[in-house]
Parts: structure tokens; sequence; C-alpha cells
């Protein structure tokens, strides 16, 4: 439908269903499925939403998955947890509060005057605003911003206080990593034995539909399948 070429036979196809423009009733439109996906892919989440993509060859579906997404609701993209003040910034600083009207943009609470607070200046993309956000210490969560952080007039023991803070943060993180990694990987070890049995299924189905193809005509597979009472999908053999 969309480049107007012929679909070749033996080749996956996605078809949409639309009003009929001659009668009143409904069919389905054919694409390939790079022309589906061009014209139609943004509506799609993943290839379990297509209809009948478990019953194609498993390398079929291999292909739609890699082109519409897994399906499967364990993307490695949710494995992340950003904090709040993860991101761009233009400046980091430590100074002591100048008054007691400040709250923590980590728990909300207030940050007394005179205490040791972290300050952190960001610009925001869309207006240009530039806004201070400012912090106690042990709420800043920014591990990356260790090193950049103007210390200015900052007593000595209350630096020591700052960088105690970004080891213990840093360790924290670094198990954080090791503890995801863990479970990402086991779950993608689950996920290979899932795959692997139901590839092994999908291999062995379509080894009897290709003997099928080969020794009886459709018709014939027809009258086979009816007469053991199975369900019978009108179409071409790869549909029966």
């Amino acid at each position: 439908k969309e480049c107007k070429n012929t679909i070749d036979k033996e080749i996956v196809r996605i078809g949409k269903l639309e009003r009929a423009s001659n009668f009143d009733g409904e069919i389905y439109v054919w694409f390939h499925k790079k022309c589906f996906k061009k014209a139609h892919g943004g509506k799609v989440e993943s290839a379990a939403d297509i209809k009948g993509s478990a019953d194609l060859r498993w390398d079929d579906q291999q292909d739609l998955k890699k082109m519409f997404g897994g399906g499967d609701g364990d993307a490695d993209d949710d494995d992340e947890e950003e904090d709040e003040e993860e991101g761009t910034y233009d400046s980091v600083y430590a100074e002591y509060a100048k008054s007691g009207r400040s709250s923590c943009a980590g728990c909300g609470k207030n940050i007394a005057n005179k205490e040791l607070r972290l300050g952190l200046t960001s610009q925001e993309v869309d207006t240009g605003y530039t806004k201070n956000s400012f912090y106690h210490v042990s709420c800043f969560k920014n591990e990356m911003a260790s090193s950049q952080i103007t210390m200015g007039s900052i007593k000595a023991a209350d630096k020591e206080v700052i960088k105690d803070h970004f080891k213990s943060l840093s360790k924290k993180n670094s198990k954080k990593r090791k503890e995801m990694e863990e479970e990402k990987e086991e779950r993608e070890a689950k996920r290979r034995k899932i795959d692997s049995a139901d590839k092994q299924k999908a291999d062995k189905l379509w080894a009897i539909k290709d003997k099928l193809k080969k020794k009886y005509t459709p018709v014939e597979i027809k009258g086979i399948l009816l007469y053991n009472k199975q369900d019978y999908k009108h179409g071409g053999p790869d549909e029966l």
C-alpha cells in the first residue's frame, strides 16, 4: 500500500483494517513490514500488538521485535533510576546558608541559617531561566558533581564533611550499580531460556507446516484439519 510494489510470496506482510470504499464493511490493506512501520509504526508499541506475530517463523518474529520492540515489559531503560538533581547543570558550590528561608530540594525541609549547604545552578532549556537549588549535604545525590564543587571559603572541617559524603555516596552507588547489573543478567538469562524454548516450539511447528505444504494441497490440508476437529483459517497454506 505504501510503496505500491508487489509483496512477494513467503514475505512477511502486515495488514491494517480499513473501511472498504466499494461496499459497507472493512478490509485488510497490506504493507511490507518496513512500509508499515514508516506509515503506521508510531501507533504500535510492540510486536506483541501485531495480531499473528507469534505465529510467524522464529526469525521473522525476532525481526518484528527489533523493528517494533519486544513487548516483554522488561526494557533496559527502566533499569536506570535517576535522582532528581541528575542532569545538566552550570555549577555546583558549597556555602553557608545566608538565611533560614531556603528549603532543601532533596527532602523539602528547611535549611537553617548559616548551615552548610550545597547549591546547584542550572539553566532550563525551554525558557533559558537560571534556577538555583539548595540541598543539605546528606540530601545531595549527584555523584558526578563531586569533582566540580566550588568550595570557596568553606571551613576545612566542613570540606571533609563534603568529601566524606561523596565517598559514601560513591560506595553506595557502586554497590547499587553492581546489584542492578546482577539483576539485569539474571533477567537476561531467564529471557534467553524462554526464547530458546519458544524457538524450539516455533521451529517444530513450522517444520510440520513445511512438510504438509510439500505433501498436500491447501484443500487437502483443510480437510485434514476439519476431520480432526481443528480450527481452520481462511487463506494460503501458511495460515492453515
